[in-house]
């Protein structure tokens, strides 16, 4: 459905013809202004709510997820968040200028999107309960050949995203324990005791031997096989984790049911709590 057709259908203001981010922030800014006039105590995310309601959107997100969908750099990390690499390349192919764009506020670049959502490896992606699936790490491996660097991460103790079902009543993240004995996080664990990264391409034969013999490696609670030699390049061992902020643009992109979750999620001490607008 086009927008004249939602707006006709609506009755919803249009929006301009190419509308982007700062212009949707300056409207806010200043449907603000408006408010206050009347309502001295209103917030942002009163006028945030307002807008969106006035361009015929049922929140703030709503209307920035879509305002971010019509601008070139919200399709590129859009693409990159799915890891359609066909799409991605193409949308390069005609803006080559958007190579090194970066994301705003945390100022990620393409291959950080990418990468965060586990797109990168140069073997199939597996996770329980799933059928092998094809990674763009694959066909950038195939296009880029010996230029493409693969960089693993495993993991020792703290934080990790829950994925049981108070994940749903705002419990976010859980403790990570130990790694499982003769697991690949396990055997990394074991071989220091701070931050540090190994070049699987130069190790000593003894040291690829037991990487070999490490065929499972954790992601979150998961464990699931790997041949770590063939999927990366250099691994980084974390042994202390942390939970983060989420990025916001990826929570804009998840289903009703996970964004709901992450309003509920009870702010740490000393950060306010998540508004309306951020969910």
């Amino acid at each position: 459905m086009s927008d004249q057709t939602h707006e006709s259908a609506s009755g919803a203001l249009p929006l301009p013809e190419t509308p982007n981010l700062e212009w949707l922030r300056k409207r806010a800014k200043h449907r603000l202004d408006e408010l206050r006039r009347s309502h001295p105590e209103a917030k942002l995310a009163d006028a945030q709510f307002a807008l969106a309601k006035e361009y015929g959107f049922p929140s703030w997100r709503a209307l920035k997820s879509h305002v971010d969908s019509l601008t070139i750099d919200g399709q590129l990390f859009d693409t990159a968040r799915k890891g359609d690499v066909k799409q991605l390349a193409a949308l390069l192919d005609e803006h080559p200028d958007k190579l090194h764009v970066r994301n705003k506020p945390y100022e990620h670049t393409l291959l950080h999107v990418a990468a965060h959502n586990g797109h990168l490896q140069r073997v199939p992606g597996a996770m329980p309960g799933l059928a092998a699936f094809t990674t763009a790490g694959m066909h950038l491996a195939d296009r880029l050949g010996d230029d493409y660097l693969v960089i693993g991460t495993t993991t020792g103790t703290g934080r990790t995203l829950n994925t049981g079902a108070d994940f749903y009543a705002g419990t976010l993240f859980t403790d990570l324990p130990a790694p499982e004995a003769g697991s690949l996080d396990a055997l990394m664990e074991a071989s220091s005791d701070g931050p540090f990264a190994t070049d699987l391409r130069r190790l000593a034969a003894p040291d690829a031997a037991a990487v070999r013999r490490a065929s499972r490696q954790r992601f979150g609670p998961y464990y699931v096989e790997v041949d770590a030699a063939a999927a990366y390049d250099v691994i980084v061992h974390l042994p202390q984790v942390t939970a983060g902020d989420p990025d916001p643009g990826a929570i804009a992109a998840s289903p009703p049911e996970v964004r709901a979750a992450f309003r509920a999620e009870p702010a740490p001490a000393g950060r306010p709590a998540r508004s309306a607008a951020e969910a």
